[in-house]
Order: C-alpha cells, then structure tokens, then sequence
C-alpha cells in the first residue's frame, strides 16, 4: 500500500484563513476610532482619467491634465504630471496622497497660439480623516503645436487664501495610500452610480443619491449635489430642500448658499435670494458666482453703479469670463458710458473669438456711436460665424443702408453703389438695397438700370409710398411723362391720409410741373 505525503494546499489554505480573520478582527476592534469622512463625496468626480493627445479644445486637454495629476497623486506615482503639480505647489516628498474636486472650465482666453484656461477646484488631503480642504483656481497656459496641445505654464491661485494654501501644503500628509482611513464604501459607490446615471436618467439618479444620503446622512456634499442636480432639471423645491439640509450640516459651504439663492430667485423669494448671496460673500469674499448673482439683483433693480461693482469683484476672481464682462457692459450701456460698454465687448471679442454675440453687440453699439465702418466690420464677422442669425443681418442692412445714403449725399457715389450691392447680396429682398442702388445708376445716368430697380422695390414693398415718389422722378427724367404723371397720382392715392407732408408736397410739384410740359396748364394746379 501506498503513503501519500500531506497535500501543502490544505496548510496554506488555513494560514490565508487565519491572516483574513486576523485582518477582519482588527477592522471591527479599531473600527471605533476611524472617523467617518463627512464630505467624502467630494470625491465623486475625481475619477482617473489618461490626457488626450488630439483635442480640439484646449479647456479638455486642462482640464484631462489636471484630472491626470490628481490621479497620479492619489496612487502615490510621481509621473510627470503629479511631478509638476507637486513643484507649483512646493511638496518635496516622494510620497503623497492628494486628490481635489474639479470643475470643468467654463471659459477660455486665446492668446495667439496660447490659451489660458483657468479651472477652479477643491484640494484635500484624503490620507486624514476629516480630510481638510482648500479652494483654488488652476490656472494653465496651453500652446498648440501641429494639432495637439502642451502644457506651457503651471499656476495655482489660493484667492486670497496664500496663508491657508501654505497651511494646508505644509500638514500634507506623507503616508501614502496604505494611510487612508476607511470610509464609507456603500455611500460612496452609490453617489458614483447616481452620477453615472445623471445624464440620462435623473429619476434613476436622484434614487441612488437617496440611497447614498440614507448610508450616510450626515454627508453635507451628497445633499449639496442632489440639490444642484434638481436646480439644473428646474425642480426648484427639491433642489431648496436639499441645500437646507446641506448648510444645516455645513453653514460655510458658500457654493451651496449661492445655489439656494439661485433656487429661491426661481420661486420669486427675491430677498430671501439677495440673502443668501450677501451671507455667501460673507462666508467667502472670493465666491465668484455670489458676486456675479449680486450684480445681477443690482442689475434687475436697475442699481447699475452697484452692479459693475459687483461685476469688478468678480471679474477679479476670473478675469475673463464672458457673462460677467457681457452683464458689465450692459450696465455701462445703461449709464451712457458707451466706450466702457465698448472696451468690455471687445475683451469678450478677444477672449472667445468665435462668440457672434459679441461682434453683434459691438456693431450694434458701434452703429449708434457713428462709427459706421466699424460697425459694419464687427457685424460682417457676426455675420460669419454665424450666417443662419437673423438678428444681426438686420442691422448690418441698415448700416450698409445708412453708409450708402451717407455716401451719396457727400458724392462719393462708387462707394454709395458697393454698400447698396451688399444690401442686395445679404438680403435678396431687402427694398432698400435697390431703391439704393438706383439712386447711383441714376447719378451715372443709367435710368433704365434705375427704373428697373424702383419696380423691383415697389414689387417686394407695394406700400411704401416714397418709392412710388422715386418712379416718378425716374419716369420724368426719362421723358415719359404720361409714366411719371401716373406715378405721381398714384403716390398722392396712397398718400391720402398719411403723415408724409414732404412726399406730398414733392409729388405735388413734379405732378405740375409734368402737366405744365403736358400742355394742360389749368391742370397744373391742384
């Protein structure tokens, strides 16, 4: 009979026991001392993402970046990204576990061949339990080469907070992963499904979120996204009831009293809303969104001075975002201050040179201000960018109208044509544009030319009186007088009861001076 010697799977399977219950022991003997980390859910967006090589937009390849150097952070490599990250921000140790909340940048200023975008976020050292955090905005300079984007330039702005920033840099700690403190996993996995499925199933999102907040309810950030989410779908009153229970648990929290006041403006609870933001300003000075909602309440109150304020203390925060300078405008506007209006116009030009709002705004403003060319040169790049907008070849065809005219009458009679032809060619069936136009083949003596065009303005247009004055003047200059005559009757026809004194008056002496050629010299009197 044969021995077999002892199999070794049995004895390594007890020892992997053992080390397992040993580890499950520990967990629930230590458990009481780890603390819960109540604003752990800022961590819901921070997920790991690689840098794209080929982008279109320079804000995706910043925003990627960042998101990449955050990740490395966290998993404590020291690659290339989290090595710049970490010598912006003055850590020396190899050893770091650092993660930040990000929001995607909403704005970006190009700089030739440069951008500067700026990001605003949330740093935290997630290796401590109540994991402290600092508010900063990333500013990246990105340069396009051959299609694909590089970082230039690395900054992080504490606004306003240096001392804290070099506080929270300096108590870093240098433990690593394995120093994490055990948190809530349920909670956290359920708030990452409720994202998932935010952008295609909100009902299915707000249901997990709830799962998340009845796990951990004391999770002040849960109830902050839930209730942004029910503001961004319109349900003002679930979005209110969850920034309640948000501040409730965390009163500083000045982006969720910027959001509640948001919430409340929608339900016409218009000081409640002014409330909310000026407590937000008071919680945080640099909050640009609450300087941003303030000038807006100044602004609805028709306070404009108060406004631009407003506007100013914002747009030091982000120097170059595109509402605040478009709101800031419209105040300037509002008090006459047109070259203020203008100069913030332009910025919003220079910064988002494929914005057609801003070159539309800058020619409507340039129009009004005289300055007739360049107004046309702002509105024909509107005119570009976005060729479908009705609103802007509107005014672009009363500015060619008015440069036409203005030509004309200081003689200047090829350039009166050029702006009367764009008339033309911007609107097929803009009346003006040939009524234009004839009045320079008129001068050039080109009278069928001209009469063609007058029909062609009396067909898009058969009640405009003036024209018809025009036909008649065209008609006698070419020595059809019985023509000119009918015209003549049939402005005064269509003139009868109508306010046009000088169209009469006019008509009345052609119509006698062509019955007078006609030979009926008592009929030339009426």
């Amino acid at each position: 009979m044969f021995r077999f010697s002892p199999s070794p799977v049995k004895p390594v399977r007890a020892y992997f026991m053992l080390i397992v219950a040993s580890m499950a022991l520990g967990y629930f003997l230590w458990k009481p001392i780890y603390i819960e980390a109540s604003n752990e859910a800022i961590l819901i967006y921070s997920e790991n993402s690689t840098t794209k090589s080929a982008v279109l937009n320079p804000s995706d390849f910043a925003y990627d970046w960042l998101q990449q150097a955050f990740s490395e952070l966290k998993s404590g490599k020291n690659c290339e990204h989290a090595a710049q990250l970490k010598n912006v921000l003055g850590i020396k140790d190899d050893k770091i576990l650092i993660d930040a909340y990000l929001n995607y940048p909403d704005n970006c200023a190009f700089l030739g061949s440069s951008s500067l975008v700026q990001i605003v976020g949330t740093m935290l050292d997630v290796s401590k339990a109540k994991m402290p955090e600092i508010k900063v905005i990333f500013q990246l300079t990105v340069i396009r080469e051959d299609g694909t984007f590089r970082l230039e330039h690395l900054d992080v702005n504490s606004i306003g907070q240096e001392k804290q920033l070099h506080n929270f840099v300096a108590g870093l700690s240098r433990t690593g992963p394995q120093g994490v403190i055990a948190r809530n996993k349920r909670s956290l996995k359920l708030a990452r499904i409720s994202h998932a499925w935010s952008d295609f199933d909100t009902k299915r999102s707000h249901q997990e979120m709830k799962r998340a907040i009845e796990s951990n309810p004391d999770c002040s950030y849960f109830y902050y996204f839930d209730g942004t989410s029910y503001l961004q779908e319109g349900d003002n009153l679930s979005a209110l009831s969850n920034f309640n229970k948000c501040l409730q648990l965390d009163p500083y929290n000045s982006y969720a009293l910027v959001n509640r006041a948001n919430a409340k403006e929608n339900l016409k609870d218009f000081a409640g809303s002014v409330y909310d933001t000026n407590e937000a300003l008071k919680v945080n000075p640099n909050n640009f969104y609450a300087h941003l909602n303030q000038g807006c309440d100044h602004y609805t109150y028709s306070n404009y001075v108060e406004a631009i304020n407003s506007y100013n203390a914002a747009l030091k925060v982000d120097p170059t975002n595109r509402l605040a300078l478009n709101m800031r405008a419209k105040c300037f506007e509002a008090i006459n201050e047109k070259n203020n209006a203008l100069a913030d116009y332009c910025l919003v030009s220079n910064f988002y040179p494929d914005d057609y709002s801003a070159y539309l705004k800058r020619g409507i403003l340039l129009a009004d201000m005289q300055q007739f060319h360049d107004a046309v040169q702002a509105l024909e790049n509107a005119s570009v960018l976005c060729p479908k907008d009705e609103e802007h070849k509107k005014d672009l065809m009363e500015i060619y109208h008015q440069l036409s005219n203005n030509y004309s009458s200081i003689k200047l009679e090829p350039m009166a044509f050029v702006y009367a032809e764009k008339e033309i060619k911007l609107d097929p069936n803009y009346e003006y544009g040939y009524v234009d136009r004839a009045f320079s083949y008129w001068k050039w003596n080109q009278i069928d030319k001209a009469l063609a065009d007058v029909e062609k303005a009396i067909a898009l247009e058969p009640d405009h009186i003036s024209v018809y004055n025009i036909l008649a003047r065209l008609k006698f200059a070419n020595n059809d007088l019985k023509g000119a005559l009918m015209a003549c009757d049939e402005t005064l026809r269509r003139a009868a009861g109508v306010d046009v004194k000088k169209v009469k008056v006019n008509t009345l002496e052609l119509r006698a001076k062509i019955k007078k050629e006609l030979g009926d010299v008592a009929g030339s009197i009426d």
